[in-house]
């Protein structure tokens, strides 16, 4: 085989022998996108949720500690009675957040100025940090007239479930 044959190999030979040092179905370390989100519900006969999602780039795996700026967006929906058109009212914000390990199985995540919150959560088996969250009366569109007029209560707080995990496609 020539030089210029070989030279032309290089770049697939190089590859071929590092290989993926993750292995299959295993995730290279380094920024990842990261998907935050949690909802929390009230049922009776009307139907109100809260809920936050945001995707932060983070440190795959995450370091003991990690701050960030990012889009996180809130929102809102109701639906009065028997009616199946729901209401939604949304607001993205940027801000500041910082996941925190806490210990080998716990993570505590902080969401920064403007809207303050701090959710606590474990490490499921499947690698899924998770836990409660609460949409307290300081999240948007708590006290929005159209969604108060449905007979969202303003002064209650939700309570519901939050996750963070990496996402492997991106």
């Amino acid at each position: 085989m020539g030089l210029r044959r070989l030279v032309g190999w290089l770049p697939v030979l190089l590859v071929a022998a590092c290989g993926d040092a993750a292995g299959p179905g295993e995730m290279m370390p380094g920024p990842r996108v990261y998907v935050l989100s949690a909802i929390a519900s009230f049922f009776d006969t009307d139907q109100f949720t809260c809920a936050l999602q945001a995707a932060p780039i983070l440190e795959y795996p995450l370091p003991p500690t990690i701050t960030t700026t990012t889009q996180v967006r809130y929102e809102r929906t109701g639906t009065a009675g028997n009616t199946f058109d729901p209401v939604l009212k949304a607001r993205s914000v940027r801000q500041q957040l910082t996941v925190d390990l806490v210990g080998s199985d716990s993570v505590r995540v902080i969401l920064g100025p403007p809207l303050a919150d701090t959710l606590y959560g474990g490490l499921t088996e499947t690698g899924i940090h998770s836990g409660d969250w609460t949409c307290g009366t300081d999240i948007p569109f708590a006290a929005d007239s159209v969604l108060v007029g449905l007979g969202q209560d303003s002064t209650r707080v939700l309570h519901g479930v939050f996750g963070l995990q990496p996402n492997p496609g991106v």
